[in-house]
């Protein structure tokens, strides 16, 4: 079993704690009537949503203030203590003793506030109280969460159930037991026939009136609900609606990894029953995923398309779901669409297309296939003549829409025909998109202009700016002549610097040398386009062996941290490589860093600096790859927890790798351990965005990274 290292390597800043004076001041606050809702506010920023520690000392001072009968702030105290409760797991048996006399309070708001309360509490603390209530509250509107906490601690039986069913005016009790048993997972047999049976009458006011009860219990029950959801849809008279089962399914794969085929069969069965503008929604989400369901769902898609949605983001939509799906038939409705004048769908289509390779990589791969880079993936080959018929179609309808196009063309396998679409989109609406595609063409494959082409780019008028210091680079590359002063007068203080330095890399000259220098003069961290600026003026001067010029600039990017810390660092590495003598200094920066972390320009720890320092001590063997691997797992344990894993594991996958490459033997260990991640029923973002639209796809792309890892 991997050990874990000492949490303080990779935890160093723990959450802030609240001392004695400033809780006493705050619970002066929360009795005050002008005072306590900002005091509550503030303090719940402080100890939601994991603050154990601070929890733990402002727990008695809010079990003061629930006990204060004139504190007008008691019944959303008690809220406060409930989810304190859920943060710890369990309230302190102490503290939970001291708020018994609150199931008599004479508010019934406070009564009911106080059961929900009592969710987290020690079972034999607080049973028996519960069970004398459940006989003798007769309020209705405390007997609802004193249930849903009968439930929590367990002792609602289906006897207990059955018999509330049978008497007359409980069944809005019934349902709410079984309601909360689904969502939290405790089992009672009889539960999901009183749910089912009861849901029309209750479901429109439960748990909260005029919101969907549907998904607020999927959203806590996740793959539990599976069973329900798979009732409603199956059944002839469904007591929900089609658009609110399509919603819950997709919730429910996000949750659950499991389900996800469930939920792809579950669409395919809808596909006749409305909710177009959900389905597409949900459809859309789980594409990633589709595997072999990939033929089955583009027919759902091609079905929902016939007759085409009212609305064109809906069609949108179904049109990239047919891209993604790999279906050429996107072409045909997209070319449909292009002669109706419709060229959103299209601009959105080619938006997509950038997607599948602008993944978390800091830069886009522009300039692959140019002298000392690999070549570009090519994530869209498969779609080379659609793709082309397509832009052709939307470029011509709407010129605005030319840039998208040229951006994805570029990504397309270097041709004739390409230049050809290109020069389309230059004419109809000149771009830095469009120029920057052609000069990338130009460094990468001259040989796709042919003379025509050539022709039409030299004899373009000049642009200005960004656009115009692209054009200039290609006219320059295809005839050979050096114009890098005039480009970097035009690009210098653009987005494009970087990208234009690297361009020009393979074609130094004294102009392109010394605006490298300068560059790296300027201020670190003032913006990032600047900063991605200085890595590329950094590789250039490495490779022309001036790297002690670059060294100042790539440790100050290793301290910003941050998305360009990783570049920074494969840059100071090789600085190192070349200055033996800088070593000693490199590696105190990169332990500390590993032991303590960095801020970033927003003063907030970067997550991903430790992983990402612990990989630079392994690249120099001051890390055996066995400890780097150890410290790599902890730091990734650590970051799923916390809902970062997004941050974190493209750069603890990498370090693995390499790890597992040094020392093969390691490999059934780091496996092990990344095992719960690759198999487990919980997708890696559901800590943080359970729902949110991209969540499978980065677990996805997640889980592809890690396994790549193990490879």
């Amino acid at each position: 079993m991997i050990p874990r290292p000492d949490s303080a390597q990779h935890a160093p800043h723990a959450p802030s704690k609240v001392g004695p004076a400033e809780l006493s001041n705050v619970a002066r606050q929360l009795r005050q009537d002008d005072e306590w809702k900002q005091a509550l506010f503030g303090l719940e920023l402080r100890l939601l949503p994991n603050n154990q520690a601070a929890i733990r000392e402002a727990l008695p001072y809010l079990a003061e203030v629930a006990l204060d009968p004139a504190a007008p702030s008691r019944v959303r105290v008690l809220g406060l203590l409930r989810d304190c409760g859920r943060v710890l797991g369990q309230v302190p048996a102490e503290v939970a003793r001291t708020l018994l006399p609150l199931a008599n309070d004479p508010d019934r708001d406070v009564r009911g506030a106080f059961w929900t309360c009592t969710w987290f509490w020690p079972g034999p603390v607080v049973s028996q109280t519960l069970l004398e209530a459940f006989a003798n509250e007769m309020d209705g509107n405390v007997r609802l969460p004193l249930i849903e906490a009968a439930v929590h601690q367990k002792l609602v039986s289906p006897g207990t159930l059955q018999q509330l069913a049978e008497e007359p005016g409980y069944e809005d009790e019934v349902f709410a037991a079984a309601w909360t048993a689904l969502a939290i997972g405790v089992h009672i047999p009889t539960a999901f026939e009183h749910l089912v049976r009861l849901w029309p009458t209750f479901a429109p006011i439960y748990p909260v009136p005029g919101e969907s009860s549907l998904s607020l219990l999927v959203a806590q029950a996740g793959a539990r609900a599976v069973p329900l959801l798979r009732a409603f849809t199956t059944t002839s008279e469904r007591p929900v609606s089609t658009a609110d089962l399509v919603q819950a399914w997709g919730q429910v794969a996000h949750a659950s990894r499991l389900s996800t085929l469930e939920t792809m069969d579950a669409l395919a069965g809808l596909a006749h029953e409305g909710a177009v503008a959900e389905l597409a929604t949900v459809l859309w989400q789980v594409v990633p995923v589709a595997g072999e369901r990939g033929p089955q769902l583009a027919e759902a898609a091609l079905r929902w398309l016939d007759p085409a949605p009212q609305d064109h983001r809906v069609t949108e939509l179904l049109v990239r779901c047919l891209f993604a799906l790999q279906d050429h038939r996107w072409a045909s409705v997209a070319q449909d669409l292009a002669q109706t004048g419709s060229p959103v769908t299209l601009s959105l289509v080619g938006q997509w297309a950038l997607m599948l390779v602008r993944t978390p990589e800091v830069r886009k791969p522009l300039l692959g296939g140019t002298p000392g880079r690999p070549a570009l993936p090519r994530p869209v080959a498969w779609a080379h003549d659609d793709l082309i018929a397509v832009a052709r179609s939307a470029i011509a309808v709407q010129p605005s829409t030319a840039p998208v196009w040229a951006d994805v063309l570029v990504l397309l396998e270097p041709s004739d025909e390409v230049v050809e679409v290109l020069l389309e989109a230059l004419r109809a609406a000149p771009s830095t998109e469009t120029t920057r595609a052609l000069a990338a063409l130009a460094a990468g494959d001259p040989s796709v202009f042919n003379s025509a082409a050539r022709t039409t780019i030299a004899e373009h008028p000049a642009l200005e700016a960004e656009a115009g210091a692209w054009l200039l680079s290609a006219q320059a590359l295809l005839s050979g002549d050096d114009v890098f002063g005039s480009v970097w007068a035009l690009g210098a203080a653009t987005d494009s610097a970087a990208d234009l330095l690297d361009l020009w890399a393979g074609r130094p000259s004294p102009a392109y040398r010394q605006a490298c220098r300068t560059q790296l003069a300027g201020e670190v961290g003032s913006s990032y386009v600047q900063d991605l600026a200085h890595l590329a003026a950094a590789s250039a001067l490495i490779q022309a062996g001036e790297s002690a010029a670059a060294w100042p600039t790539m440790r100050a990017l290793v301290d910003a941290a941050g998305y360009l810390m990783p570049e920074a660092g494969v840059q100071a590495g090789r600085i190192v490589s070349l200055n033996p003598d800088l070593r000693p200094e490199w590696l105190a920066q990169a332990r500390d860093i590993a032991q303590n972390g960095r801020p970033t320009s927003s003063g907030r720890q970067d997550p991903a600096a430790p992983a990402t320092a612990v990989g630079y001590l392994l690249d120099a063997a001051d890390l055996t790859a066995e400890k780097a691997a150890h410290q790599e797992l902890a730091l990734l344990q650590d970051a799923v927890a916390a809902g970062k894993a997004a941050l974190v594991l493209p750069v603890a996958a990498e370090v693995l790798g390499r790890a597992i490459s040094a020392q093969p033997n390691l490999r059934e260990e780091v496996a092990e351990a990344l095992e719960p991640y690759l198999s487990g029923d919980t997708r890696l973002l559901a800590t943080a965005e359970p729902h949110s639209w991209v969540a499978i796809a980065w677990d996805a792309h997640l889980t592809a990274l890690l396994r790549a890892a193990l490879e």
